[in-house]
């Protein structure tokens, strides 16, 4: 199993503290483990460790997901086995998937062993002796991948590269965008209209075949699509802090789901995503592009402290900061996805 620190954690959404160990004569608490839920990023040894816990993980929320589509009547848009676990990998090894989990630090105690209160006797004064260490175990809640990527508007196809897996390369920028967003049977995409890309000193000294995703002042690329997002139904509020998270690196997020997926259309509908016409999706089936026109990121100086993490309704919107047992009967998306 991983290693974990804090400093793998893109985004805390929620965090408490659970009293184990009381003052006997105040009653105050004296040691307390610390629940998080957190955005963090897959890595390599999510592959690799020994027992393969994270990957296996991985694929039971996928597992839970299908499943959950199937009873509500979509069994056509992911097949019996999607993503098969080439792609789970390649999604890993790509630095392209990302998980919500529940993070439990545990108190050790340190055995107070002859050496320990010899060192306690001579640093009496140095208050980090007495600093509790943690153990991290983690629960993977939910899996969804970000492709962010910056092209012309209209999807030009003469600035990409067709690959082998479904994906075509920018040829300035090297980025990847899903094949399937190329081409609209119905309706058209909006376009970004106020896009200015800012390089920095550093990005103009790289080689041309080294260039960095154009970004805003914010830090946002133009474009970027949300893939094969799942949940195993432990947590409410995983699609609404998805995309506040990832709406703070791009301009425009891109989605596709069926006509049967009626739990990704309920989503994408209460949250502000608007249909740009059809596509051929996964399981080549025709399938609905979306568009999210993202606001621009709440500057910290502008930050209030009193605002709710996302644009949950009013009764959603502190769904997110419970413990998994808190919120497992008050699931409202219980599964949801987005295919490649």
């Amino acid at each position: 199993m991983l290693k974990f620190d804090d400093s793998m954690i893109l985004k805390t959404l929620f965090e408490e503290e659970v009293p184990v160990e009381t003052d006997p004569d105040t009653g105050e608490p004296t040691v307390v483990e610390i629940h998080k839920i957190i955005i963090r990023k897959t890595v390599e040894e999510d592959l690799d460790s020994e027992d393969k816990y994270e990957f296996n993980r991985i694929k039971d929320v996928y597992k839970t997901a299908r499943e959950t589509m199937e009873d509500e009547g979509d069994y056509r848009e992911w097949a019996r086995y999607y993503p098969e676990n080439d792609l789970i990998e390649d999604d890993i090894r790509e630095n392209r998937m990302y998980l919500i989990c529940f993070w439990r630090y545990i108190p050790i105690k340190e055995d107070d062993d002859a050496d320990n209160k010899k060192k306690k006797k001579k640093s009496k004064d140095n208050q980090d002796d007495d600093k509790i260490r943690y153990e991290i175990q983690e629960t993977i809640h939910a899996v969804y991948v970000f492709n962010d990527h910056i092209e012309s508007d209209g999807f030009d196809p003469e600035r990409y590269i067709s690959d082998d897996n479904g994906y075509r390369k920018d040829k300035e920028f090297a980025a990847v965008i899903p094949e399937k967003y190329f081409t609209l049977y119905t309706g058209s995409y909006k376009t970004v209209d106020d896009f200015t890309p800012v390089e920095s000193q550093a990005d103009k000294d790289l080689p041309d075949d080294l260039k960095p995703l154009a970004k805003d002042k914010y830090g946002r690329v133009k474009y970027a699509s949300l893939e094969r997002i799942a949940s195993d139904g432990e947590l409410s509020g995983v699609f609404p802090n998805i995309v506040s998270y990832v709406s703070d690196f791009a301009c425009c997020l891109l989605l596709e789901t069926n006509d049967l997926n009626v739990i990704m259309n309920k989503l994408l509908e209460r949250y502000g995503f608007e249909k740009a016409g059809m596509i051929i999706g996964v399981g080549h089936i025709p399938s609905t592009a979306y568009q999210y026109f993202c606001p621009v990121p709440v500057q910290e100086e502008e930050f209030d402290a009193d605002d709710s993490f996302d644009d949950a309704t009013p009764d959603e919107e502190n769904s997110y900061g419970k413990t998994p047992d808190q919120l497992s009967d008050e699931t409202d998306d219980p599964a949801v996805e987005t295919g490649e």
